[in-house]
């Protein structure tokens, strides 16, 4: 991860054993990644790979290169970029070893508010987002067939009850409440404060 005030990138460079994880030669090519994907604003993990890396190759030339001397297969995986003109980007990255871990999470937020109370609420945010794992932001963004598909398994669970159809119901839409909460971030309760 790689932050400044208005905009922050975030790379997921995949390796196959804790060990490569640990070397001081992927940290360091995770770390650079990210400061590219930073310096550079790469939006898409073509652009990233396309990058010039330390003016004699390109991203995808360095992680070739990396999977030769570290001796397993290293993947551009993920890539996540964020800018706002008017607020701040904050992150949380979990095990947080120079700005690398196993997960983290960007958030933008749009203010023109105190920037240091923003930082800390955004990495506040950004630490429900990795810990809980929301799937979307809001109800409306969650996937139309997960949804319909989630939705019946609850209806078939509820006909098995024999209730009344106005009771099947309220259970039917209490089950789909507690889904929500489960994946969906504006229906979760904040994990710094539960209520």
């Amino acid at each position: 991860m790689c932050l400044t005030e208005n905009y922050g990138a975030l790379v997921e460079l995949n390796c196959e054993t804790d060990f490569v994880a640990r070397n001081e030669k992927f940290i360091e090519l995770v770390s650079n990644l990210a400061s590219i994907a930073h310096q550079e604003r790469c939006i898409s993990i073509d652009e990233l790979k396309n990058a010039k890396y330390e003016s004699i190759s390109t991203v995808q030339e360095a992680i070739m290169n990396g999977t030769s001397v570290l001796g397993e297969k290293l993947e551009l995986s993920k890539l996540c970029y964020l800018e706002t003109k008017d607020g701040v980007v904050a992150g949380y990255v979990h095990g947080d070893v120079r700005g690398l871990g196993k997960t983290g999470a960007l958030v933008a937020l749009q203010s023109p508010g105190d920037k240091a109370k923003l930082q800390e609420i955004g990495k506040q945010i950004a630490m429900h987002i990795v810990a809980m794992k929301p799937e979307a932001l809001s109800i409306d963004d969650l996937d139309q067939m997960k949804l319909k598909n989630e939705r019946s398994i609850i209806e078939e669970q509820v006909r098995s009850l024999n209730k009344p159809e106005e009771v099947a119901k309220k259970i039917v839409d209490g089950r789909m409440a507690k889904y929500y909460e489960e994946v969906v971030l504006l229906e979760q309760k904040f994990i710094k404060d539960d209520k």
